[in-house]
């Protein structure tokens, strides 16, 4: 005869979501875009004509969601410094606009060290189960507060408490 085990109730899951497009001053439909290498999607220096950086991806709110859904950008530094960012997390279910609701982690500065890999930006999300999410890291190259540095933008980690 099987032995039954109790199931747990809840457990975090994560899973990672790739950049699918990164470009110069996505507010303004910039036309310059950059292309991923091996190593991520690397995101120029202060010595463009642009200061905004944008990184785009998207994923579905999986079936086994329940509740504390959060995203991180991940990326890796060419040098040490700060960068001034921020994270826009737009998300609505099918036939709902695409901004339906959106969540964010405003603009400020993040200090990094060269080479190591960051998850940074950390926004929560109050999406739901099948809404499509709509993720948008922005960067002010010349920014005051941003040193101006390379970076690769790797895509973003996704974490939440998934039903069992």
């Amino acid at each position: 005869m099987p032995i039954r085990g109790i199931l747990p109730t809840s457990r975090t899951r994560k899973f990672f979501v790739p950049c699918v497009q990164a470009s110069e001053d996505p507010f303004e439909d910039g036309d310059e875009t950059y292309y991923e290498s091996w190593y991520g999607w690397i995101l120029p220096s202060a010595t463009r004509s642009w200061n905004i950086i944008g990184a785009f991806g998207r994923f579905v709110v999986p079936q086994d969601f329940i509740s504390d859904l959060s995203v991180q950008a991940i990326i890796t530094p060419l040098s040490s410094g700060n960068i001034y960012c921020a994270h826009f997390v737009e998300y609505g279910a099918i036939g709902e606009p695409a901004s339906n609701h959106e969540d964010f982690y405003d603009w400020t500065t993040i200090s990094l060290t060269a080479s190591q890999q960051n998850a940074v930006a950390n926004v929560n999300v109050s999406a739901v189960i099948d809404d499509i999410v709509s993720l948008a890291f922005h960067r002010d190259t010349k920014h005051a507060s941003d040193d101006g540095y390379a970076l690769r933008f790797h895509g973003w980690l996704v974490e939440y408490t998934a039903e069992y």
